[in-house]
Parts: C-alpha cells; structure tokens; sequence
C-alpha cells in the first residue's frame, strides 16, 4: 500500500485552524511547511500541527490550521479556489495543487487577515 505524504507549502505569514458549527472534509498532518522562504517543519511536526477543510454552517468552504501541543489555531473561509492535478509517472508522484485565498482569524491573538495559500499534496 503507498504511503500518502503530505507537502504542505503556505505563502503566508500565519497558519490555519478550527470551527465551531462544521462538517469536516478532510484532515492533513503537516510534515512539511515553509512560510515565506523560511522551513517551520519541525515546529509543525512538534506541535502535532494538522491542516482540517470543512465547510461552515453557511456551506462555504474554510480552512483550519491547528496545532494541539500549541494550543492554537487559525481558520476562515477560503476563496478563489483553483486546482491542478498531475498524474503519477514513471519520473513524479502523483500531486495535486491547490491555490486559494484565505481570510483567516487566529484564537491566539485576536489578529485577522487574507492570505494567498498554495497548498501541495503529494502521494507516495
């Protein structure tokens, strides 16, 4: 059975989280995270931080990022969402792309925003 990696790269300066009302699509352990150039892998890993899509009580997709041992999170909804997928060859994996805004909240701090989001998913 192949093992699904997920490679997760954020072009933003803060990181997904969790919602009250929601129906969860998917969840993703982080492995992998860059921000802004700089590598937050380990601190991802440490964190046991996860990346959760669902959709809110009004049907709009949204995004979360949680990190449990952190006892923090960041969610919103996503828009613009666009996708491109590559099949597996005998020289790449197979993976999928996913480019989207993200108006987000942090439980933290209080500090909102929008970011542009560039999320890749890759199977091995």
């Amino acid at each position: 059975m192949k093992k699904i990696i997920f490679f997760i790269v954020f072009v933003f300066t803060c990181i997904v989280a969790n919602a009250q009302t929601q129906t969860t699509i998917g969840k993703f352990i982080i492995v992998e995270a860059n921000i802004n150039g700089l590598d937050y892998s380990e601190y991802y890993r440490n964190k046991k931080g996860y990346i959760a899509l669902f959709v809110d009580a009004d049907k709009d997709p949204c995004l979360a990022n949680v990190m449990p041992m952190g006892d923090s999170q960041s969610y919103g909804k996503i828009y613009s969402l666009k996708y491109q997928g590559m099949e597996e060859t005998n020289t790449r994996y197979e993976t999928h792309y996913y480019t989207f805004n993200w108006e987000y909240e942090n439980t933290y701090d209080s500090k909102t925003g929008i970011c542009a989001v560039e999320l890749v998913l890759i199977k091995k």
